[in-house]
């Protein structure tokens, strides 16, 4: 879910897909984004993307936020395989809030909001679909566990990240700020 773009990783996780359907043979990847912000936007690189996808491969494109949720409910995991220090991806924490386990790269802000083994899992490795797959696996392998990590999540993403908890952290912030220049 989000922007298809090389930085984003989506090729990666159709690749890790193949390696995966090695041992879940009905796992199925839906994905959800466009190039830009904008609604139905196509791009070289999605196309390129798309058409590197198997037969259980799925690209919806531009989904709008009120059906989002829809399809998150549907969800096994939602992988987040940014190839760049993204600093606070909001999937990851819609995800959380939807409940619903996450992958996803262990570089940004995506290991601030995961933790690891409890509300998802951390690929190390980022850029290796063979790391993807491991971890993917790993939840599909176990819908207990699977569970356990969606329902840690959406404590995390409901007790840590809402306005009230942020503000709480601005406050701080801004009075320790305040106390060093006085």
């Amino acid at each position: 879910v989000g922007r298809v773009r090389q930085i984003k990783g989506p090729d990666i996780l159709v690749k890790a897909m193949r390696l995966v359907r090695q041992e879940h043979p009905q796992a199925r990847l839906l994905m959800i984004g466009t190039p830009t912000f904008l609604a139905q936007t196509e791009s070289p690189y999605m196309t390129q993307v798309r058409e590197s996808f198997d037969a259980k491969d799925t690209a919806l494109g531009y989904v709008p936020n009120e059906e989002l949720r829809d399809y998150l409910a549907l969800a096994d995991l939602v992988a987040v395989p940014s190839q760049f220090k993204d600093p606070l991806p909001t999937v990851v924490l819609e995800a959380m809030a939807a409940n619903v386990p996450v992958v996803g790269s262990a570089i940004g802000g995506i290991p601030e909001m995961i933790e690891t083994n409890k509300t998802g899992l951390l690929v190390e490795d980022h850029a290796a679909p063979a790391a993807w797959a491991t971890a993917i696996s790993e939840i599909l392998g176990s819908p207990s566990k699977a569970r356990a990590m969606a329902a840690a999540a959406r404590r995390r993403v409901t007790s840590e990240f809402n306005a009230k908890s942020w503000v709480k952290k601005y406050d701080a912030c801004f009075n320790s700020v305040i106390e060093s220049v006085t």
